[in-house]
Order: structure tokens, then C-alpha cells, then sequence
């Protein structure tokens, strides 16, 4: 079995789950610049229409994304943006509330970018002529960022700042 034939039959067993679900469920997904059989830097396209399984629908999404629920703006990146900015921090007063992750979201959000580290992590490689993809237009209401560090949602400048972890 083939990388691309294991992540259909993986979408297949998540339709399988949903597809008899009232209301109808929306799956949206996200590519990471990690995927082996989606090898792309950021920001990565979304995934072919002829990857996804049909009978319920999902979105193919970019990385890093914006997209609306209920008037609800989200705004996710799959990569460890939170993480490299840690490493890159030194902090002097070690009684900031929120320590370093909430200053690593509040740079994201102030610098209106997904991943505002030039050049950025040797872990997460960038096309940089694409560099204006990586921007963050607005404000969204929730800011998904997952990182290998523990895991938090922090309400920085009205946005929810949310680390699900590594697996979201």
C-alpha cells in the first residue's frame, strides 16, 4: 500500500463515522508541510478533490488558512510557529502572564503573520516567494496553532488562542 492509498482509506474510516450524522457534518482539512505523501513547504496548497472520498463533504483547505463557520473566523496554521518563536525568545521577566506561548500568539497577531520568523526554523521549510500567503489578514475570533509544547488556549488582543497539541 501506497502513502496516497493510506490516507484515503484513513478519509474513508472518517466518512464511514460521519457520513450518517444529522446534521450533516463538514470536514475541513488541512495539509502539513510534514505529510509524506503531500510534500510541500509553507504555505502548502490544499489537497487534489480526487484524494478526498466522497458522501459527505469536505473542504480541502491551504496551510496556513482563513475560513468562516457561523460567522466565526478561524484562522489555522499546521505548523510549530508557537514553538520556533519559544526557541527564539529570551525572556527577562519570567512573570509575563502567559509566560512565552502568549507572547509567541501576541507576535503572530500584532505582526499579522502565520509564521513571522525570518528565516524561520531549519524543522519547517518556507517558500519565501510565496511569503505573502503567510500573511494574516485579520483578526480571526480563533487562532489554531498546534505545537509540540503543552497544550492552551489564551484570549490574546479578543482572538482564542488554541494549541491542541500535535494531533488535531
Amino acid at each position: 500500500m501506497d502513502y496516497d492509498s493510506l490516507f484515503k482509506m484513513l478519509l474513508t474510516h472518517i466518512r464511514d463515522a460521519l457520513e450518517h450524522q444529522e446534521p450533516k457534518p463538514k470536514l475541513v482539512i488541512i495539509p502539513s508541510h510534514k505529510d509524506v505523501h503531500h510534500t510541500y513547504p509553507l504555505p502548502c496548497p490544499p489537497f487534489k478533490p480526487d484524494m478526498l472520498p466522497r458522501g459527505i463533504e469536505i473542504i480541502p483547505m491551504g496551510n496556513p488558512t482563513i475560513f468562516t463557520i457561523n460567522d466565526i473566523t478561524f484562522g489555522v496554521i499546521n505548523a510549530d510557529a508557537v514553538k520556533d518563536i519559544c526557541l527564539n525568545m529570551i525572556l527577562k521577566n519570567k512573570e509575563v502572564p502567559g509566560g512565552k506561548m502568549a507572547l509567541a500568539y501576541e507576535a503572530l497577531l500584532q505582526q499579522r503573520n502565520f509564521f513571522p520568523l525570518l528565516p524561520g526554523s531549519e524543522k519547517t521549510p518556507i517558500d519565501y516567494e510565496q511569503w505573502k500567503q503567510m500573511s494574516l489578514p485579520v483578526l480571526p475570533d480563533i487562532l489554531i496553532v498546534p505545537a509540540e509544547l503543552k497544550l492552551s488556549a489564551d484570549l490574546i488582543s479578543g482572538c482564542l488562542c488554541v494549541n491542541p497539541g500535535k494531533l488535531a
